[in-house]
């Protein structure tokens, strides 16, 4: 019996879309004489992950890299065979900085936290983020908050002045609403099986040092170490995954296609309700309409509030739900990059992330030590380039200010914290505004998330995949997209 070919219409060419689509065309499963259309509103395939370059400076619009731990990542890395390709973070990068209440920058290390540094917290405070280890196991606590959960397990100080910066420079703050089990499981599974986390950290130290760590995966990279990412940006992993789709398509007899500039705009099902099988999906674009027996749901509902779905149903409604219930972290990304003199002293590390009390900075990633080779080469003098994080909680309408002034206040907060001197000017400079850039992981998200994802299931031929299901990394959008893939066929 032949095998119907399938006609599957993604929409989202982000590093989402494009791995589910890999995974796809790699399907034994996909008929040849298949097609797959991706459609984006964008100009180039990566979604957020685009960066801006000019003479010699090359700033990420969304993330600098990714972390060389991360399975998905390093697998795919290996498999579209850019090892070779790949730049790690320099060894200037490990250091990382907390702002101080005093504007200055503090070592986030083990050696910080000795009772002779006052900067952060005091000796009570640093003793009991010690005590950890004997703090008793409890039950678990439901949705539990990550600053609840540093509050119980170290202490108010260190919630507040550990806890709410970390937030910051991972999903622009909520460190008091964003679920500790999805910012960060490890901790919690930590606390449950050893009793701490601090002893759960120690164990997994202890494992690597002596080479025992059981879950590291067979296919390991070595090449791989810190954080990745490639000489034209992350965004080069996208086109990579994107040629590579052409190539498995043409081998295996499957017609793809990518519509940039495509923004959806309906989505219907002309033959029948919206949960019948044999009805196809009718997608609505300004480039035109694209019929498909497949869809893949690969964008942000958030970026895509807009769409209109011309049917009824439980689908229409958690989407709708999710839109305007669910709260979002808009961001705004500032690279300020040019020469510095020889005699001033650069802090070298790999950022910096800014305390509870500051007005409009979430934090700083250093460029130039992260990754050197996106800055021109140095002549006589020191190039920087820093990429700096403003808005967030820190304020939430800081996206409506005009690019010049969220420069001048980027500049301000690097003259500030001694990064840049104070007669500093400027060879190269950008502002990204990200308007609803990251999901908040609380209970109003979790819920509304699982009804959307419920509600998904039920339609046949139909699989949605992103990191507002999942979380705000490119491993995160990877596994999503792995997950879907297997669900769609």
């Amino acid at each position: 019996m032949t095998t119907q070919p399938h006609h599957i219409i993604v929409v989202g060419a982000g590093v989402t879309g494009l791995t589910l689509a890999r995974d796809l065309l790699l399907d034994p499963k996909l008929p040849r004489g298949s097609s797959i259309t991706i459609l984006d509103a964008g100009k180039n395939v990566g979604g957020c992950l685009q960066h801006t370059k000019n003479d010699g400076y090359l700033l990420e619009w969304a993330a600098q890299g990714v972390l060389a731990t991360r399975e998905g990542f390093r697998n795919l890395v290996s498999e579209l065979q850019l090892d070779p390709r790949a730049l790690n973070s320099s060894p200037k990068a490990k250091k990382r900085y907390l702002v101080t209440p005093q504007d200055t920058l503090m070592p986030l290390s083990l050696s910080a936290f000795v009772w002779t540094n006052f900067k952060m917290l005091r000796l009570m405070q640093y003793l009991r983020i010690w005590a950890e280890l004997f703090v008793t196991k409890s039950n678990p606590i439901t949705n539990e908050t990550l600053f609840g959960f540093f509050e119980r397990r170290f202490g108010p100080a260190a919630a507040k002045k550990i806890a709410i910066p970390m937030a910051s420079g991972i999903w622009a703050g909520g460190a008091r609403e964003i679920l500790v089990k999805w910012a960060f499981p490890k901790l919690v599974t930590w606390e449950a099986e050893v009793g701490s986390v601090l002893k759960g950290a120690l164990i997994m130290l202890f494992q690597k040092l002596c080479g025992v760590l059981k879950s590291t995966p067979q296919k390991v990279n070595t090449t791989l170490k810190g954080l990745v990412s490639f000489q034209n940006g992350i965004a080069e992993l996208c086109s990579e995954m994107f040629l590579s789709c052409c190539t498995i398509a043409q081998s295996k007899g499957i017609t793809f296609e990518l519509k940039l500039n495509c923004r959806v705009s309906e989505i219907s099902t002309p033959n029948g309700p919206f949960n019948n099988s044999s009805a196809g999906f009718k997608v609505t674009t300004p480039l035109g309409i694209y019929a498909g027996s497949h869809l893949a749901w690969c964008t942000s509902p958030m970026h895509s509030q807009d769409v209109k779905w011309t049917t009824k149903g439980e689908w229409q409604e958690a989407f709708s739900a999710f839109t305007s219930s669910v709260k979002t972290h808009n961001v705004v990304v500032v690279g300020i990059g040019g020469s510095v003199p020889l005699s001033f002293k650069l802090q070298n590390g790999f950022g910096c992330l800014a305390p509870e009390n500051s007005l409009d900075l979430l934090g700083v990633l250093n460029v130039h030590d992260i990754n050197p080779s996106h800055i021109p080469p140095n002549t006589g003098d020191q190039k920087v380039l820093y990429r700096v994080l403003l808005g967030g909680d820190r304020n939430p309408l800081l996206w409506q200010k005009n690019p010049e002034e969220l420069l001048i206040i980027a500049k301000q907060n690097l003259t500030k914290l001694g990064l840049i001197p104070a007669n500093f000017e400027a060879a190269f400079s950008d502002v990204i505004i990200w308007k609803n850039a990251i999901v908040v992981q609380n209970e109003v998200w979790e819920q509304h998330r699982n009804s959307l994802m419920a509600a998904a299931v039920e339609i046949p031929q139909f699989c949605m995949a992103g990191n507002y299901l999942e979380g705000v990394g490119v491993e995160d959008c990877i596994r999503s997209a792995h997950l879907a893939a297997k669900c769609l066929l």
